[in-house]
C-alpha cells in the first residue's frame, strides 16, 4: 500500500485526504500508522465530510483534520476529547487564482483543510522537526489558546499494541482495540503486582 511504501521510503509527513469510515478496516489500517509514528513520519488526515469517525483520521497517532464551519481566517481550533477524532477543525475555504487569472474560491471540505493545517504546522514559528505526533498535538493545543489546558486527552488507547490490565471489576477485554490480559487483582499476589510495576 501507499503508506507502507512512506514507511520504507524515509517520508517525513503525510498528507491523506482519503479514508474509510468502515470499523472493519480499522484493524488492517492501525498497524502501519502506528509503525510510521513510532518511525517519527507526522500523518495528517481528513476525516470524512459526511461527520463519521474515519479511519486514519480518528486514530490518535494521526492528526485528523475537518473544516472549521466559522468564516474565513478564522484561525483553528483544537478538539480535545473530540468524538470523531479531529484534532484540528480548520478553515478549508481559499482563494486561489486559476492560470487565466480568475479568482475563485474553494469548497468547504476537509480534504482542503488538511494542507492548510500542514502548512501551520511547518510554520517557522512552529518547532515541529524532531517533536512526535503527541508533542505537536500538545503545541497546537497550545497555541490554539485553550484556556485552562496543557495536555491531550485521547478517547482511544489505539496505539498500544499488547497490554496486561489489572483491575478489581469484570472487563470485557473486547472493548480494546489491543490484544490484552487481564487480571482480577485478588487472585494476584504481592509480588506480582510489583512486578507488573
Amino acid at each position: 500500500s501507499a503508506l507502507e511504501w512512506c514507511l520504507h521510503n524515509d517520508v517525513d509527513i503525510v498528507n491523506l485526504s482519503i479514508g474509510t469510515t468502515f470499523p472493519g478496516d480499522e484493524k488492517l489500517i492501525r498497524p502501519v500508522i502506528n509503525a510510521l509514528a513510532d518511525k517519527g513520519v507526522l500523518l495528517v488526515c481528513a476525516l470524512s465530510n459526511s461527520g463519521r469517525i474515519t479511519f486514519p483520521a480518528s486514530l490518535s497517532n494521526v492528526i485528523g483534520v475537518k473544516h472549521l464551519s466559522r468564516g474565513a481566517d478564522s484561525g483553528y481550533t483544537f478538539n480535545n476529547l473530540s468524538i470523531d477524532g479531529a484534532d484540528l477543525s480548520i478553515e478549508s475555504v481559499h482563494s486561489v487564482v486559476a492560470a487565466d487569472g480568475v479568482r475563485f474560491d474553494t469548497h468547504r471540505s476537509n480534504s482542503f483543510a488538511v494542507p492548510y493545517a500542514i502548512s501551520r504546522i511547518c510554520s517557522s514559528n512552529f518547532r515541529m522537526w524532531g517533536m512526535n505526533v503527541d508533542l505537536i498535538k500538545k503545541q497546537l493545543l497550545m497555541e490554539s489558546g485553550v484556556p485552562a489546558s496543557d495536555r491531550v486527552y485521547y478517547l482511544r488507547a489505539d496505539w498500544i499494541r499488547n497490554a496486561a490490565i489489572v483491575s478489581r471489576i469484570k472487563i470485557d477485554s473486547s472493548l480494546f482495540a489491543f490484544d490484552s490480559v487481564i487480571f482480577d487483582i485478588d487472585d494476584l499476589s504481592d509480588e506480582d503486582i510489583r512486578d507488573f510495576n
